[in-house]
């Protein structure tokens, strides 16, 4: 199984662009570290500002100055709007979106839903 994780800060969400960066920065340093720290995101919606995000990165123990050079990074901000444009092609207007053998699981799905999914493709491979 593959998974893969692509950002869509959606543009309604003020701190979302530079959340998904954040997440970016964490994942290059300490890249076990993302999942732990895109919980603590998803866990502190309202306080996302620079400060936050940084003490946060902290907390999952990523370098801070390390941490501060890569949110500045120009290439950061470039791989975040790669996902960006690529969500735009596909139509994505939501999230979360989850695409299992290219069926899409649009919002906050129950498990029971993805394991519907999942036994159908491991039961009809193609």
């Amino acid at each position: 199984m593959i998974l893969v994780y692509k950002h869509y800060p959606l543009p309604i969400h003020k701190n979302a662009k530079n959340a998904a960066k954040a997440s970016v920065c964490v994942h290059q340093q300490k890249p076990l570290a993302f999942w732990k720290y895109s919980e603590i995101l998803m866990q502190n919606q309202k306080d996302l500002g620079l400060g936050a995000l940084t003490s946060y990165a902290k907390e999952v123990g990523v370098i801070t100055s390390k941490f501060q050079e890569c949110m500045a990074d120009s290439n950061t901000e470039m791989l975040v709007n790669e996902d960006i444009e690529l969500a735009e092609k596909l139509g994505l207007q939501t999230t979360p979106v989850f695409f299992v053998n290219g069926e899409m699981i649009a919002g906050n799905a129950p498990v029971e839903v993805f394991e519907e999914v999942i036994d159908y493709h491991l039961n009809h491979k193609e």
